[in-house]
């Protein structure tokens, strides 16, 4: 029979001590089994964190295109009423237009529900928008004011017209303001505009 070493005689399984150590060796599971399980947790709460994200971007999505919406039918329907003035002075134009602008791309500004980044395209299809239109507003101002200068001219060369026939030794002077109002009309272009 196998004889039993003294050191280990009934007392069962021991730990044992690997040479030149001063303590039993651990698996390196064992210390790194809780960092794993905290990485898991991690992952949990990132996921969770990454879906509450992308479901406020998609919220702020939507307020942004029904912002964007109501804007754009605004700025359509102020610069409506504008043209509708027949305004006929650019300057004027512009100037109420801009005014327009303004008061719309304040309520962008002051969106607290939306990102910059949604404020800022909002801001560009607006300015867009409000280009496209302004211009024809400035185009339909000016035409109106060549037509009210033709209109102007027309009655002026009509009165020189009576006061030839009523008076003709004035003729001369008649003829030099009658040419007068017609270079004037040829240098705006409203000469065109008569028949």
């Amino acid at each position: 029979m196998p004889k039993i070493p003294l050191y280990n005689q009934g007392a069962g399984p021991t730990v044992g001590v690997a040479a030149g150590q001063l303590s039993p060796r651990a698996s390196a599971a064992a210390f790194t089994a809780p960092g794993k399980a905290a990485m898991g947790y991690q992952k949990v709460f990132s996921d969770i964190g990454s879906v509450a994200a992308e479901f406020e971007m998609a919220q702020q999505k939507v307020e942004a295109d029904t912002l964007e919406t109501d804007l754009t039918s605004q700025l359509n329907e102020q610069l409506t009423e504008l043209e509708n003035e027949q305004i006929d002075d650019i300057n004027v134009y512009q100037q109420r237009a801009d005014e327009i602008f303004t008061g719309i791309s304040d309520r962008v500004n002051q969106s607290e529900r939306i990102n910059s980044r949604l404020k800022s395209g909002i801001s560009n299809k607006l300015a867009s928008r409000f280009s496209n239109l302004s211009i024809g507003g400035k185009q339909n101002a000016f035409g109106r004011k060549l037509e009210k200068q033709a209109n102007s001219a027309m009655r002026g060369l009509n009165t020189l017209a009576d006061q030839a026939k009523k008076d003709p030794s004035l003729i001369g002077a008649i003829e030099s303001d009658a040419r007068l109002i017609w270079q004037s009309l040829e240098e705006s272009g409203s000469d065109r505009l008569l028949s």
